[in-house]
């Protein structure tokens, strides 16, 4: 059983389905009567959702090295 203290610790693990099925029905009880906790959720939620949807910039097999120089130098 998750403790009430801890249930802004459990949004990641939530989003990740890595609760246990008593947690998660814990977890979502708790969000429909916590609105703070549903407001830092929407955020947390929303945040990785943007980051998931980042475009992916391809670098130069040599990257490192030639960033490694420039800060060297």
């Amino acid at each position: 059983m998750m403790d009430c203290k801890n249930f802004k610790d459990k949004i990641i693990s939530y989003i990740e389905n890595e609760l246990s099925e008593v947690d998660r029905i814990e977890f979502e009880k708790q969000l429909e009567l916590n609105h703070e906790l549903k407001n830092e959720f929407n955020e947390v939620n929303g945040l990785l959702n943007s980051l998931n949807n980042l475009p992916v910039i391809k670098t130069s097999s040599d990257f490192i090295v030639l960033l490694n120089k420039k800060i060297e130098a």
